[in-house]
């Protein structure tokens, strides 16, 4: 049975990082800013930590996660986790942003970083979280939907120029927990 866990970016995975975001070939939309800064790896870091510690003026805290199969000790997969939301990531991006990478999709290994990213929302005594997709993410709406997510909106909005068809999610962090417990401890290194 293959585990998982979460682990924070390090200087250790500096190499692995650099592979994981390459898979995507420019396609990685959550990555808390580290497909922008491959070739300063050790910044990324000082930088996400300032973000973790709120030290960054007008960007919200957020916690930075690969998503790690024990088995092999190889990154499956990261989240960005944010502590709080402004107005621009109750509009678009939510709670949570996460991806899987390519080679290692259609496994339901996405549904792990899901309930891990609670998991962490709950640590931080978050009760409520709201995550949204592109309404053609089929995988991703699929995977807040197995969790507990309730779809509340279906809306199109502009975002980097382009109109789109959005979905939004809510999800009442301790009911999804624990309604997926179970089925999810299995995974969990």
């Amino acid at each position: 049975m293959e585990k998982f866990y979460y682990e924070r970016p390090t200087i250790n995975r500096k190499k692995e990082a650099i592979e994981y975001v390459k898979e995507y070939n420019g396609t990685l939309v959550v990555s808390g800013g580290l497909k922008d800064n491959l070739d300063n790896y050790e910044n990324w870091l000082i930088r996400i930590n300032d973000e973790r510690e709120g030290k960054i003026p007008n960007v919200v805290p957020t916690e930075n996660f690969y998503l790690i199969r024990k088995n092999d000790n190889r990154i499956v997969g990261s989240s960005n986790i944010r502590l709080k939301l402004d107005d621009n990531l109750r509009d678009i991006g939510g709670h949570i942003g996460y991806s899987i990478r390519p080679s290692e999709r259609r496994k339901g290994y996405n549904k792990i970083n899901l309930y891990l990213a609670l998991k962490v929302l709950k640590e931080y005594k978050i009760d409520y979280a709201y995550l949204d997709c592109l309404d053609t993410n089929i995988g991703s709406y699929k995977t807040m939907e197995a969790l507990g997510g309730v779809l509340i909106e279906k809306k199109e909005k502009e975002h980097n120029g382009q109109v789109d068809l959005w979905r939004k999610y809510y999800f009442n962090v301790n009911k999804c927990l624990e309604e997926n417990k179970d089925k999810m401890l299995q995974f969990l290194a």
